[in-house]
């Protein structure tokens, strides 16, 4: 399922107020996506997604009242090998392009630098 497709589909759900059904819809297209697109992007397009996957994170984060960098813990660590497991080794030029160190992320990360 394209991103085009997901986003038909959800719009055709609002409209007939059918919302039990969008966890469904949510988790097919999150599989279709881990699955068929994600392992087609080029490295350079794995940083990005990473990179804006961790901003969206932090921002949420500090919208709801909580440190920002409480993003970056164990449980999202392990969460990110399980899509990628090379993400250690994209790590780098994420926080990079983040603007944020290795000394401060990689020990919340459980990380040893």
């Amino acid at each position: 399922m394209t991103e085009k497709e997901f986003d038909k589909a959800m719009s055709l759900l609002f409209e007939q107020k059918r919302y039990d059904e969008i966890p469904r819809l949510k988790k097919q297209y999150e599989d279709s996506f881990w699955l068929n697109e994600y392992p087609k992007k080029s490295k350079e397009e794995k940083v990005q997604y990473w990179t804006t996957y961790f901003n969206v994170q932090m921002r949420r984060s500090g919208e709801q009242g909580y440190e920002e960098l409480s993003v970056f813990d164990g449980e999202s660590f392990s969460y990110c090998l399980s899509k990628e497991p090379d993400f250690k080794e994209l790590l780098p030029e994420v926080l990079k392009q983040m603007s944020l160190s290795k000394e401060r992320i990689y020990p919340l990360f459980g990380l040893g630098i």
